[in-house]
């Protein structure tokens, strides 16, 4: 539950800082700037899904992970990624 908390609270800033950056550029630009950060947010979904779940949740060491759910590592743990 905590970690799906402070995803949605890491989603409401990337939010809040689209709107930041909408009111701060002119109206032609400003289509682009909200495609900037949708373009943002989908490619640091993607790298999380990737790579950074695996960092974050295996025994490694004790600062990081290892990459052995990763998901170039193997498709037969995938659903371990999201249960």
């Amino acid at each position: 539950g905590w970690i799906i908390l402070c995803a949605f609270f890491v989603f409401i800033m990337q939010l809040g800082f689209a709107l930041l950056e909408f009111g701060s550029v002119e109206a032609k630009n400003a289509l682009s700037i909200l495609l900037k950060n949708v373009v943002d947010v989908s490619i640091s979904g993607f790298m999380w899904f990737a790579w950074g779940y695996s960092l974050s949740r295996n025994t490694g060491n004790s600062f990081v992970g290892t990459f052995s759910h990763s998901f170039t590592d193997s498709w037969d743990e995938f659903p371990d990624m999201f249960f």
